[in-house]
């Protein structure tokens, strides 16, 4: 996306056209419950547990399970087809406890080697200290010696719009045995991250395709999650660790997608083409909004603005994790631009200012035109105690049209790179 700030006002106006035309088919999130006002109470930062699920690294030990969710022993049931469109939904069924992983039963964040502020005054153990073990295995890597050019050989080939985790397999294994900070590793993640996460998803005649990949997509998160929490574990404060912590953060924005799409569909009225061709399928929606509306009445999670602001708590922990612990300002600007863009949206445009006041202008950002142009904008004089209302005066417009156009970027690099592989967003 960095490459597309080259193409000029005639890239701006592809942009905007192209936001105008998805916004309709992206429609909101709506929750699980409807009816029922925002909730004003504000959602913990992120979830740490003190310890990790034995079976799922990263993430907090799931609870018993209150139902079966096997599918019934028959073929017919395992699969959703439609011509070459056909989805494991028995992957899905034993995944459904941690579909949503961000959400429930949440991050052992903890385990990231990335401790936040408050709990590492309260440990006696240094979470940023390496092992002699650790110490021994960083010697034996290898920087990666790629050229540009191999390098997105590599990530062509780990572009899949439906099966994201096994095509990622190779590059799991350079990550597992280059070197974190020399070499092409970073460059390797950067490209990874920019060029095949994430990816728009839009409704076709029917909601059923959609849905269905979101969710086959979303039975790999966890295992996405184990695999950072492992890595940043046993490579803490490298260059490596911070691209896989950015995606992490691209993948709870995917989590979040994907569970919206769920909240939104009622099986009765959207479904009809699934209770045709795959009657358990069907009943597995069905329970799994169940279950997790269940989650959300627990957790105190009223709606969909609630919801939101609570993985909006979660990026802004793992965004922290990334500023805090990232060597030498690398990436710093990045995670500054997203959690200052998260204030801003919330409407705490103070807590925004206060993130992005640091950022220094570095084109090779992936938000470089972004920062730029809300550097500029913050120029403007802001009284130092004006409060979210003065400074929206002032500022908000180039602000907002700064978020806007990067959206915008986003959108249209995202219709050439489906493009690329013969998809639009509406295809799967």
């Amino acid at each position: 996306m960095r490459r597309l700030t080259a193409f000029g006002s005639s890239a701006t106006l592809h942009s905007v056209m192209l936001t105008l035309a998805i916004w309709w088919s992206l429609p909101p999130i709506l929750a699980l419950r409807s009816g029922q006002s925002s909730s004003t109470h504000a959602v913990s930062t992120f979830i740490v547990g003190s310890t990790e699920d034995s079976a799922y690294p990263g993430i907090r030990p799931t609870e018993p399970p209150r139902e079966d969710w096997s599918l019934p022993p028959d073929d017919s049931s395992s699969e959703v087809s439609m011509g070459d469109f056909t989805i494991n939904v028995a992957k899905i069924a034993a995944h459904a406890q941690v579909l949503f992983p961000f959400l429930a039963p949440g991050l052992a964040l903890d385990h990231f080697g990335v401790m936040p502020e408050h709990v590492t005054h309260e440990t006696l153990t240094n979470p940023f200290a390496r092992s002699a073990a650790q110490a021994s295995a960083r010697t034996r890597q290898r920087p990666l010696q790629l050229d540009r050019r191999a390098l997105q050989v590599l990530v062509d080939k780990a572009w899949s719009r439906r099966d994201r985790w096994t095509v990622f397999q190779s590059i799991a294994k350079l990550i597992e045995g280059s070197d974190p900070d020399a070499g092409g590793l970073p460059q390797l993640l950067e490209m990874y991250r920019e060029e095949n996460w994430p990816q728009p998803y839009a409704d076709r005649s029917i909601r059923d395709p959609r849905l269905w990949v979101e969710l086959e997509l979303a039975a790999d998160h966890v295992n996405f999650v184990g695999f950072v929490s492992r890595y940043a574990a046993t490579h803490p404060g490298t260059r490596a660790t911070t691209e896989l912590l950015l995606l992490l953060d691209d993948i709870a924005q995917a989590s979040q997608d994907a569970f919206a799409t769920l909240s939104k569909t009622d099986p009765n009225e959207s479904l009809e083409w699934t209770r045709r061709k795959n009657a358990a399928a069907f009943d597995l929606v069905v329970r799994l909004r169940r279950y997790y509306g269940s989650v959300l009445e627990r957790k105190g999670l009223k709606d969909a603005a609630s919801v939101s602001r609570y993985y909006d708590g979660v990026r802004l922990g793992i965004l922290d994790a990334i500023v805090r612990t990232t060597p030498n300002g690398y990436r710093v600007n990045d995670a500054r631009f997203l959690i200052g863009a998260i204030y801003w949206r919330q409407g705490r445009m103070r807590d925004a200012v206060e993130w992005w006041r640091p950022m220094t202008p570095d084109p090779g950002d992936l938000h470089a035109a972004a920062h730029a142009e809300i550097l500029h904008a913050m120029q403007a004089s802001v009284p130092p105690d004006a409060d979210d209302r003065e400074i929206e005066r002032v500022i908000g417009g180039p602000v907002n049209r700064a978020l806007e156009t990067e959206r915008g970027r986003w959108l249209m690099f995202s219709f050439d790179r489906l493009e690329q592989f013969g998809h639009r967003f509406d295809t799967f």
